[in-house]
């Protein structure tokens, strides 16, 4: 059965969580509370309760604004929410994009970003939180909005973060040149234009990508050097690159053996590798560039590193020093 621990660091490091289930026959679904939480009664159901819907990450409140604002233009101004949800002007009709702005900056409006197999593909979507007396959720499809598949008919998604105006993410909406290959490949879209880049090497598959608290630096677990994939279920024998999120071309090897990177800091990278027959999360300063030495930062177990891009104040920021972790037992 699921377990669910929390662990609090004795040191004056901050905290430790991680999450733990297995693949069960029954929905997934996220949660959401404020923090710090002072009653059960303001969690909010965020997901559908029908399907798998996992890897939620929070917005920070310039991305939403951005992304709200864009869904708007194309819409008209007109979007399917509850009465009151939004200020509308009393002479045109319009939503009042000011207003919206501040119900973003002051936590009345806020969003999340997730992974759901609802239509039988793995797609990512945002669910709108407001914050209300009676609190209400709107989701919608990333696609229907950036059209980020670019209408290629099989295409999954995975690992939303952001990075100022981008969104970044895994798509497999180009396929593999050959049969059993890897087709996953980050990419990056404009939330202000939708135009989409891809960051990935061609001919190259990248996994999990993970933004650096600047903004300027994204990581990924990639099969890059290693020939392709090889079969691999488990253990994926992916290395971690770090690229410009601007100029993805400057790319280094940073991390040998690794997967699931996490920023702690500009130049700390957390990652899993398993070790001796052992899965464990691992620290490595990366500041002088290829590192061969590692700090193990925790017991012995089966652990992946969740990114703590997902773990944001009220005021969209991310705390410092805090670190969230998944451990399978």
């Amino acid at each position: 059965m699921a377990q669910y621990r929390a662990v609090i660091d004795t040191e004056n490091r901050g905290s430790i969580g991680f999450f733990s289930a297995y693949r069960t026959p029954v929905p997934l679904d996220i949660y959401s509370s404020p923090f710090p939480v002072t009653s059960r009664h303001t969690e909010l159901h965020m997901t559908d309760g029908n399907h798998y819907n996992y890897n939620g990450q929070a917005i920070p409140s310039e991305a939403l604004k951005k992304i709200l604002n864009f869904k708007l233009a194309c819409e008209g101004n007109a979007i399917d929410v509850d009465s009151g949800c939004y200020s509308v002007d009393e002479d045109s009709g319009d939503i009042d994009l000011e207003n919206l702005s501040i119900d973003v900056d002051s936590g009345r409006v806020s969003g999340m970003i997730f992974v759901s197999e609802r239509d039988h593909l793995e797609k990512l979507y945002i669910a709108i939180r407001f914050n209300d007396s009676q609190p209400k959720v709107k989701i919608f499809c990333i696609d229907d909005i950036y059209d980020t598949s670019n209408n290629h008919d099989v295409c999954m998604e995975d690992s939303g973060c952001f990075a100022g105006d981008y969104l970044v993410y895994v798509s497999t909406k180009m396929a593999p040149p050959r049969r059993r290959q890897p087709w996953t490949a980050v990419y990056k879209t404009n939330l202000n234009t939708a135009q989409t880049e891809r960051l990935t090497p061609p001919g190259e598959a990248d996994l999990n990508p993970s933004v650096s608290p600047s903004g300027k630096m994204v990581a990924v677990a990639s099969f890059q050097g290693k020939g392709g994939w090889d079969g691999e279920i488990e253990d994926l024998k992916t290395d971690i690159f770090v690229m410009n999120v601007d100029n993805p071309s400057d790319r280094k090897l940073v991390i040998t053996n690794g997967g699931w990177p996490s920023w702690g800091s500009d130049n700390v990278i957390f990652f899993h590798r398993k070790k001796n027959g052992v899965w464990g999360v691992f620290r490595a300063d990366i500041s002088n560039g290829l590192q061969s030495e590692y700090i193990r930062n925790h017991g012995i177990g089966i652990w992946e590193c969740l990114d703590c891009r997902g773990c944001y104040d009220a005021a969209g920021e991310i705390p410092q020093n805090q670190l969230v972790l998944m451990a399978l037992e």
